[in-house]
């Protein structure tokens, strides 16, 4: 009697040990899912600032190539504007 119920007692703790065994083996695979998964998302964060960063340069040096294009344009205007009448009688 008391050999079947060790024996049980035995089997029993056998089960668990390996459902727990399953488990631990789960968790570790989810475990280096996740980590594989957070080092993708910090590389392409990363990524994302570097665009960010040559984004910002390349508005900054275009903003200015607007603003010369502007002045350009003003100076242009102003060369070929008509001469006042006033101006072209005393000319």
């Amino acid at each position: 009697m008391r050999a079947t119920a060790h024996s049980e007692a035995v089997a029993a703790l056998q089960g668990d040990v390996t459902r727990i065994e399953a488990i631990l083996a789960a968790l570790a695979a989810a475990s280096a899912e996740i980590s594989g998964a957070h080092e993708s998302t910090e590389a392409r964060i990363a990524a994302l600032r570097r665009s960010a960063a040559d984004l910002g340069d390349e508005l900054t040096r275009l903003h200015g190539e607007q603003a010369q294009a502007e002045q350009a344009l003003a100076h242009h205007v102003e060369g070929v504007a008509p001469v006042p009448a006033a101006r072209a009688g005393t000319a």
